[in-house]
């Protein structure tokens, strides 16, 4: 009987846990590829910290604590903040694009605020300067690496400025609600003294809190589509935005909300509170003038049905609202860049180190037929590029050492259209009408993006669009995913468990490829 027991108790124990041991002893198998090929010893003990987190959320979901039934937003919470812990301390300072402008900038609003800024430039503490100036190597590399662990000092006991000029800023073009996380994060590290590193990686970790707080809400706000927001979040493209300085953490942040406050405005049961419509124009009116392109989302405010709303006057008022306030804030915040845009003087323009014309509205409107042509030339010849980064197959500045294989991101196109469908616990069908909605902003968003960048980036001597990312989807993504959504397709089990999972690994999965390309450089 013993016996039995034993090997009864055996064969259970195998049943649970071998797919966590599994999943161990992979990723255990890719770090000791990574340390044949980098003969770091700190890899290698990433690694097997990796292989246990691998271990650790495998067993969880497993015994079934990632259930939907249980609290699934804390689930997702935790993930979502340990990954982007993760990512924060796997990418040096300013490895992440546009980095450098960010952190400055956030440096400027800093010193608006404390008087620090005059007709020469602005203050920059000179140790900060010295350790994250223009000069600074932005690439994911041993080098910057070891750049860190050496100069890094938790404290300093100099806080002797210097006046710099190398960069200008004015605060139309700075979208300050994404910026109050890192400005607030300097503000409180001068305020403390802390040493240059450290003051730098408090400004990622707030704008990493704020978009964990926002995604979360957003999780619970939606009223349906939930695994599609997870999904979004851990993309490898968002985490490394969340873990930056970058300004784009925050507009996706807000898209989220916005996105999700007028799901649940559409489907809701109950008629919209005062507080919710208030709430969605609030949001749309800082999203706007950060990025006029994604105020394509609002339009989804007006598929509210007016049976949603106390009368027909307080839908037509809010319909209003939601159009006209963001107008102003548009016109208000940005009619510096809006006359720029619309400016067809004959001075060169300027792109980096390179000088020449760019094409403008005047070509636009003179040749509507060659610029489609450039258009569909563009998607042609870079579609593969604008899907494979928005999913996170290159990060840092494009480094082609660290960027992962293509078929790395087959499996999180499966995982996102997996994540779009119904399922035990969401069962909301979404109408052919709403779906094509969803499809229609999210790809007018994409082609805003890609309007801007040919007429205020592209060289006319150029034969596609220059300057578009697929990180520029990710605002409007939870549309595009949704699109996906089928009404004939539903599984019959809880799909956040493995939504949350399969994001995980696959991160762990990226993560390792890419500290292995930059220690083996």
């Amino acid at each position: 009987m013993l016996h039995i027991s034993s090997a009864r108790s055996l064969k259970d124990f195998t049943t649970q846990y071998a797919p966590a041991l599994l999943i161990g002893a992979l990723i255990t198998g890719i770090s000791i590829y990574g340390y044949n090929a980098t003969n770091s010893i700190p890899y290698l003990m990433f690694g097997l910290f990796a292989a246990i987190v691998g271990i650790g959320l495998t067993a969880m979901y497993r015994n079934n604590l990632f259930s939907s039934k249980k609290k699934p937003s804390l689930a997702f919470a935790g993930v979502l903040a340990f990954l982007s812990l993760v990512y924060i301390f796997a990418f040096p300072p300013l490895s992440v694009p546009d980095e450098p402008h960010h952190f400055y900038s956030s440096y400027w609003i800093a010193d608006l605020i404390t008087g620090q800024v005059h007709e020469q430039g602005f203050d920059v503490r000179s140790a900060d300067w010295e350790q994250l100036s223009k000069s600074t190597s932005v690439l994911v590399s041993t080098e910057n690496y070891r750049r860190v662990l050496n100069n890094f000092e938790l404290f300093q006991a100099d806080d002797s400025t210097i006046t710099i000029d190398a960069y200008t800023y004015d605060l139309g073009s700075e979208n300050l609600p994404t910026k109050i996380p890192t400005v607030l994060a300097i503000l409180i590290g001068r305020a403390l003294h802390l040493g240059t590193y450290p003051l730098f990686y408090l400004g990622r970790i707030f704008n990493a809190v704020c978009f964990v707080a926002c995604a979360v809400l957003t999780y619970r706000i939606t009223p349906f589509g939930k695994n599609a927001v997870v999904a979004l979040s851990l993309l490898p493209m968002t985490l490394h935005l969340t873990a930056s300085f970058s300004y784009d953490v925050g507009i996706i942040s807000l898209g989220l909300l916005l996105t999700a406050l007028i799901l649940k405005a559409q489907t809701s049961a109950e008629t919209i509170s005062r507080k919710h419509s208030l709430s969605i124009i609030a949001i749309a009116a800082m999203l706007a003038p950060c990025k006029v392109i994604y105020s394509t989302i609002i339009l989804l405010a007006l598929f509210i049905p007016s049976t949603k709303f106390p009368s027909k006057r307080s839908s037509l008022l809010f319909k209003a609202g939601v159009l006209i306030v963001p107008i102003l804030m548009i016109l208000i915040m940005r009619i510096p860049s809006i006359s720029a845009v619309a400016n067809t003087t004959q001075d060169l323009d300027v792109r980096g180190a390179e000088t020449g014309h760019f094409y403008g509205l005047s070509f636009v409107l003179r040749n509507p037929l060659a610029t489609a042509a450039i258009f569909a030339r563009s998607f042609l010849e870079k579609g593969d590029f604008y899907w494979s980064t928005a999913l996170g197959r290159s990060l840092g500045w494009f480094q082609d050492n660290i960027a992962v294989p293509y078929f790395f991101c087959i499996p999180l196109l499966l995982i996102i259209i997996r994540a779009a469908q119904r399922d035990s616990i969401d069962t909301y069908v979404l109408s052919k009408k709403m779906r094509f909605v969803f499809l229609a902003i999210a790809g007018l968003s994409f082609l805003g993006c890609m309007f801007t960048m040919f007429i205020g980036y592209t060289f006319d001597t150029q034969a596609t669009i220059e300057g578009v990312q697929g990180r520029y989807i990710l605002p409007v993504a939870m549309l595009l995913i949704l699109s996906l959504r089928s009404e004939h397709f539903r599984s019959d089990s809880d799909s956040f468990p493995f939504t949350l999972l399969s994001m995980a690994l696959m991160n762990i999965v990226f993560l390792l490829h890419i500290v292995v390309g930059a220690l083996a450089v």
